[in-house]
């Protein structure tokens, strides 16, 4: 896997692809063009917050999914990734949702987490560091 496959981006961050905040939606299109990594999980929290919060018809949904996967790199976690979350949970104190996302990132061998609404700077398991991209 290269470097720039070596990053793997939140849900939090895509969402900014749609929204109104013109730096952080420039912030996010960088990421996702430097093929990034997604999980399926990442992909379903977006649809759900699209449908959910934006109130987004299916077929613009699905125009956006379809851009995305252009240009980003979609990872279906397995099993084995359900139970390294259930660690990472357990052991760290973060969502389900969120140490799946977590697990997967590190079993894709990615170094760089892009996140939000996590612990900036934290790394987990010594392999994958946490980054908000958005602060200045």
């Amino acid at each position: 896997m290269s470097d720039k496959a070596s990053m793997f981006i939140d849900t939090n961050v895509l969402i900014y692809l749609i929204g109104n905040d013109q730096r952080k939606k420039e912030i996010a299109v960088r990421l996702c063009i430097e093929n990034a990594i997604i999980s399926f999980n990442v992909l379903n929290e977006y649809v759900n917050v699209c449908r959910k919060k934006f109130k987004r018809p299916i077929d613009s949904i699905n125009i956006d999914i379809d851009q995305l996967l252009r240009v980003l790199t979609l990872v279906f976690p397995g099993f084995e990734t359900f139970e390294h979350a259930l660690e990472i949970g357990k052991s760290i104190g973060y969502s389900h949702f969120d140490s799946l996302i977590l697990a997967t990132a590190l079993e894709t061998g990615c170094t760089v987490f892009y996140s939000e609404d996590l612990g900036n700077g934290q790394i987990i398991e010594n392999k994958l560091k946490i980054i908000n991209p958005f602060l200045e």
